[in-house]
């Protein structure tokens, strides 16, 4: 319901000026003015801030109802003032005083009746808002009045309307003040009903009036100033709609803001104060608490209060007295726990109280005790404190002192509130109240009156109605914790809330106030100011129209230059239209600097043969140097002070006669080159500010043509000099020698600075640098002299040197002899540029003059670094390339050794390899390459000269492989050899001894026939390649073992299937020896024969799971027997791959297959077998048929190669029987009956 009223509010009251903006936009367009616009604009803008003000003191309550509206309306009024100052603005620019009707004077008188009778009842909060009320309908209804006569607007409807309207301002005025007054409810509904009359009436009031002026805006029947004047007033008024929307949210945003702040500040102001009295209290409590217990400690340690005695009670009494303000009572318990006397309530002496839990506590610990709230037994609530008593060092009882909770002692320790209603309160651990200005609060729960107690520095709800909470925890005695609450109204917290709001906000519409009024005092003051200036603008106006044409003059003349037109037609052409536009001007010259002169391009009225010469000296014109326009006066005057003679010369052209001269500078980058001077003979004041305007077009002008001049013959000269470093580029390249590169580099240098007579460009080659490169000297006496880095001029950046040759200190007497017989003597300065390398010094370039003076420019200087920045990249990327050529020599060596050696490579080959490898990398200076290789406690080194392998232990003597491997740590020899004795035609050669970490080959040896040193990439190539090596070798005597060790496990493996049959025994060798046989006259190669020998050997490994009932079985197997045999070649894969790998393992499994597929156990045919399988197959069938077997007895060899021939394209190869066929029969019968197993082991697996 709020906010349907909030919104009524913002429409009743803002349509009204919306109305007369109309109006007044109206009248706008009829008489082109806008009197009381602004005013009009203020009241918009400041009525939209009021009613948000005034919502905002509704919705959040700052003051009572009655005093929130008259604070609302007062704004309201302040605003509606400026309406109707407008109002008066328009009547006076109208020229017509509009009289209101005489009810209007009724009206008024009516309206003031209900604020007298309210404030006749003593309501004069509702008598002050209803007055202001009533002024606010008073001045609506004659703005909106007098707005409808001014607007001259006589529609019917809209009549209609305005008398509506005043009906409903009348009926809301009177409703609300009789619901104000009289506060029944039924009127406050028809006061509802009245406001929502009074906003409908508003909203028609202004639809009507503002449809009727849209349609005339559209329909376009204005024109001129009045359209223009319209136009303003229609943008002005949408401005300040949008600018009365944003006011007001901003007034609304601001006035929540400010009311949270000061509700905040209140609120932490209070809690702060609320904490000092909760922490004072705690103190006072303590402190009181702590002084009775240090005197009853002192009491404590009496020898009358120890042995009890009359003297005892007198003792307690005087304490009691003393403290009689702080304690209710003072007792002497005994160490039973039987009170031996107590004061001031002796009747209660003899009794036992043994049993009381406090006493209890006491008797167990013997230490001070404090007890929890009780009710005494004389029914009041109290606490209890222990001070135990010894007797040489034994418990000897206690004194005990008896604090009243409802004394006025406890409740002075209470610090006074600084709020009214503040209420303090002391609780314990448990929440009992044991301290409070209220007794009937004692002994009750704190949790009872307050809902949250965690919560300090917020409102919570209470039993004292909302309250700001604050609370102090303090330790009276050892684990006994009080807290401390204070606690206050959330009234009495936010008293000075309406204060502070009000005098925050009220500062938003007083703000807004001023600064629409400034704005109407700026725009006052603008059209006072802009009529002066309207006269000023026609005045200069002719000034800028004569200005205007001259200067189109310079501009069609600037127009119409070519930039290639000659440069003295051009200054003439120049010269003549000057003077044709500063009419004043009777004489003029153009004088332009050329080196260190200044000519005469073109001149007027000036004989300047005359002067004898066509420039003028630097002396002569530094007078007359200025970088702006400028008026001289007696130029001749100005010369002669200034070079403190008489310029004769100049007198021969008549310059003394000139009174006034305007100078013309040309600037070119902020430097004076010369300019146009015009004359004048007549007068000192020829020339006018119009004249300089001239001028300063001609010289910027002027200027800018020079410039481009200067540009292009710049760029001419680039060019040339662009094309011939394109040129010389050209034949430059990374892969050119030293020499031919840098005489390139300073045939560029000679030419881009042609001022230098000789020059020549050094380079560091090992610990000397050398001349590369000369011109101007004796080239073949400067290209044998030689000197050390120390003995040279270094510098880091390119410079200018005198004489340095003589400078350089460090030269010895020689080299300088030797340079001044190259020449070098005539040297007079050098431009030194560095060859810099990675922060090293590795050349210069050097360009010497023979002239003295300052010779060498800053363009000759970025020349010379830039040769210095290409020279130093070539000789870095000359490294890089060298050195990525001598890694990629490295890297193709390493992969060179891995793709020459494996697992069947001979151990001496490997040694021979790397002596080839090496060999190619440094022709002609390996000596030897050795390994050494560790057996048992010996080193046998084999090494290799290129023409035989040696072989010999490692002695004692060999200190560079002993020191190796006792560091584990490589070993390099540059210098002449210095662990080895070696023979003396070996002394002065290097050699590296790689350590490994490989425990059988731990070293690997290079030694070169001569002495030298390694860079980095070397000793970390030789370290790689030695460490590869040895990793070859190892591996290759791993692979040796692991063969050695596979072939003892087939041997076993096969003498354990023929021990299964004794018919069968070496048959496993027998075939074996027979498969390699014939892969030997096959042709096939060693890993071939080796894969045979290792398939062939137990190729029936799978017979170990057949029974031996079967296996010896002296007749005929039967079918299922027969079945069982044939899953011998499959179990063998199954046991064999694992251990042999997969190849051996299809071997063994396809031995019993057939070529025209009727074998088993897979029934494959032809190549479908496997090659090996296809030869075991024939050996095992020959084998067979030639040994005994239970069934029967052997064939010959004859019969056997028949039926073997008989199986030819049917059970066997077609072509690996041709083959045994075509082997004689003494040799097949060889290897049958002497299968020699050790021969084609060693062959094969070693």
């Amino acid at each position: 319901m709020l906010a349907i009223v909030a919104i009524f509010e913002y429409i009743v009251w803002l349509l009204p000026i919306e109305f007369v903006v109309i109006g007044r936009y109206k009248i706008t367009k009829e008489n082109g003015k806008r009197g009381g616009f602004l005013n009009i604009i203020v009241s918009l803008i400041l009525t939209g801030v009021a009613v948000s003000l005034k919502e905002f003191f509704i919705f959040n309550s700052i003051f009572s109802l009655e005093k929130n509206f008259l604070a609302g309306n007062i704004l309201i009024l302040i605003s509606y003032t400026f309406l109707f100052m407008g109002i008066k603005q328009i009547e006076g620019e109208v020229k017509e005083l509009v009289k209101m009707p005489k009810r209007m004077v009724l009206y008024s008188f009516l309206l003031f009746l209900l604020p007298i009778y309210a404030a006749f009842k003593k309501d004069y909060v509702v008598s002050a808002d209803l007055i202001i009320y009533a002024l606010l309908i008073i001045i609506t209804n004659t703005s909106v009045g007098k707005l409808y006569f001014l607007a001259k607007e006589r529609r019917k409807t809209l009549t209609t309307f305005i008398s509506l309207f005043s009906i409903s301002l009348l009926f809301d005025f009177f409703l609300k003040g009789f619901s104000e007054i009289l506060d029944v409810s039924s009127i406050q509904s028809l006061k509802m009903a009245a406001f929502s009359f009074r906003m409908i009436t508003s909203f028609f009031l202004f639809f009507i009036f503002a449809r009727a002026e849209l349609v005339s805006i559209k329909s376009g029947t204005i024109s001129g100033l009045h359209a223009i004047a319209a136009r303003f007033v229609r943008d002005v008024i949408l401005i300040s709609l949008l600018g009365t929307m944003v006011f007001s949210t901003l007034a609304y945003a601001e006035a929540q803001n400010v009311h949270t702040t000061v509700i905040q500040n209140l609120t932490r102001h209070a809690y702060e104060q609320l904490s000092i009295d909760t922490a004072n209290t705690g103190k006072e409590l303590a402190d009181r608490i702590t002084d009775i217990r240090k005197n009853l400690s002192i009491l404590s340690e009496n020898e009358d209060i120890i042995n009890t005695s009359q003297k005892t009670e007198k003792l307690l009494e005087t304490f009691y007295l003393t403290y009689k303000e702080k304690i209710s009572s003072v007792t002497r318990m005994d160490k039973n726990g039987v009170i031996v006397f107590t004061y001031p309530y002796t009747q209660v002496s003899g009794t036992d109280i043994f049993s009381q839990p406090l006493v209890k506590t006491l008797l167990k610990t013997y230490k001070e005790v404090l007890s929890d709230p009780i009710t005494s037994v004389q029914g009041f609530p109290a606490i209890i404190f222990h001070e135990p008593v010894f007797k040489e060092g034994t418990f000897n009882g206690s004194i005990a002192v008896l604090f009243n909770l409802q004394s006025s002692a406890l409740e002075k320790a209470i610090i006074s509130g600084r709020f009214p209603e503040e209420r303090i309160i002391v609780a314990d651990s448990y929440g009992t109240i044991i301290a409070a200005q209220e007794r009937s609060l004692l002994m009750t729960n704190i949790k009872a009156l307050i809902s949250n107690t965690n919560s300090p520095g917020t409102f919570v709800d209470s039993a004292f109605g909302r309250i700001l909470l604050a609370r102090t925890d303090i330790r009276i005695f050892q684990d006994k914790f009080y807290t401390i609450f204070a606690i206050v109204p959330e009234g009495i917290v936010l008293t000075d809330l309406w204060k502070e709001v009000f005098n925050n906000i009220f500062l938003i519409p007083i703000f807004i106030i001023s600064a629409l009024l400034l704005a109407k005092m700026l725009l006052s003051s603008y059209k006072l100011q802009s009529e002066k200036l309207k006269t000023m603008v026609v005045q200069e106006y002719t000034k800028a129209k004569v200005l205007s044409n001259k200067l189109s003059h310079i501009v069609e003349f600037f127009g119409s230059t070519d930039i290639d037109q000659d440069v003295n037609q051009f200054y003439n052409r120049l010269l003549t239209y000057a003077l044709m536009l500063i009419e004043n001007g009777e004489a003029g010259s153009v004088i332009v600097k050329e080196g260190d002169k200044f000519v005469f391009k073109a001149a007027r009225g000036f004989d300047i043969e005359k002067l004898g010469r066509p420039y003028l000296t630097k002396e002569e014109m530094m007078s007359t140097i200025e970088k702006r326009p400028a008026v001289i006066k007696n130029i001749y005057n100005i010369v002669k002070n200034y070079t403190g003679k008489e310029p004769q010369d100049l007198k021969k052209i008549d310059t003394d006669k000139i009174k006034s001269t305007i100078k013309v500078p040309f600037i070119i980058n902020g430097e004076y080159y010369g300019g146009l001077f015009i004359d004048s003979f007549s007068s000192e004041d020829a020339f006018s500010e119009t004249d300089l305007e001239v001028a300063a077009a001609i010289s910027s002008l002027g200027s800018v043509f020079i410039r481009n001049e200067i540009l292009i013959d710049s760029v001419k000269e680039a060019e040339a000099k662009s094309m011939f470093i394109i040129s010389e580029f050209s034949n430059i390249d990374i892969s050119m020698k030293e020499e031919e590169f840098f005489a390139n580099i300073l045939k560029i240098g000679k030419y881009l600075v042609p001022k230098a007579s000789g020059g020549s460009i050094t380079l560091k080659q090992g610990e000397y640098s050398r001349y590369m490169a000369s011109f101007g000297y004796k080239k073949d006496v400067l290209m044998n002299i030689a000197f050390k880095k120390n003995e040279s001029y270094i510098i880091k950046t390119a410079s200018v040197v005198r004489d340095i040759v003589s400078y350089d200190e460090a030269l010895p007497e020689s080299v300088k002899d030797a340079l001044f017989k190259a020449g070098t003597d005539k040297i007079k300065q050098t431009l030194i540029a560095p060859i810099i390398v990675n922060d090293e010094y590795f050349g210069g370039i050097y360009l010497d003059s023979f002239k003295e003076g300052e010779i060498f420019l800053n363009e000759d200087l970025r020349v010379a670094t830039a040769l210095s920045n290409l020279s130093s990249v070539f000789v870095a990327s000359r490294f890089a390339y060298d050195k990525l050529f001598t890694l990629s020599n490295f890297n193709t060596a390493s992969v060179s050794l891995f793709h020459k050696v494996n697992v069947n490579t001979k151990k001496e080959d490997i040694v021979k390899i790397s002596y080839e490898i090496l060999c190619n990398l440094y022709p002609a200076e390996i000596e030897e390459v050795a390994i050494g290789e560790k057996k048992k406690e010996n080193i046998f080194l084999i090494k290799y000269n290129g023409k035989e392998i040696q072989v010999y232990t490692v002695m004692e003597k060999a200190k560079s492989i002993n020191h190796a491997v006792k560091e584990k740590r490589s070993v390099l020899i540059e210098s002449p050899v210095q662990y080895e004795k070696i023979s003396l035609e070996q002394k002065g050669k290097s050699q590296l001894v790689i350590y490994s970490d490989i425990v059988d080959v731990p070293v690997f040896r290079i030694r070169f026939n001569k002495a030298r040193t390694f860079d980095s990439d070397e000793k970390e190539f030789f370290e790689r390649l030695g460490r590869e090596t040895a990793n070859l070798y190892q591996m290759v005597i791993s692979f040796k073992r692991a063969k050695e060790l596979l072939l003892g496990y087939i041997l076993s493996v096969a003498n354990a299937i023929d021990s299964k049959d004794p018919y069968t025994k070496g048959h496993s060798e027998r075939v074996s020896y027979l498969s390699v046989y014939l892969a030997e006259k096959m042709g096939l190669s060693n890993e071939v024969r080796q894969t045979i020998l290792i398939a062939a050997l137990p190729h029936d490994v799978g017979k170990i799971g057949i029974p031996d009932k079967i296996i010896s079985k002296r007749g005929k197997l039967t079918k299922k027997e027969y079945e069982v045999i044939k899953q011998h070649p499959g179990k063998g894969e199954q046991i064999v791959s694992p251990v042999l790998g997969p190849e051996a393992g299809k071997i063994i499994r396809h031995h019993h297959e057939r070529w025209d597929g009727k074998g088993y156990p897979d029934g494959i045919k032809g190549e479908e077998i496997p090659l090996c399988s296809r030869i075991i197959a024939v050996a095992d069938v020959f084998d067979a048929l030639t040994s005994d077997r239970p069934y029967r007895k052997a064939y010959t060899v004859e019969e056997a190669i028949k039926i073997i021939e008989e199986g030819k394209g049917t059970q066997f190869d077609p072509e690996i029987v041709e083959l045994f066929l075509s082997i004689p029969k003494e040799s097949i019968v060889e290897a049958i009956q002497n299968p020699d197993i050790a021969s084609i082991r060693e062959k094969y697996m070693s």
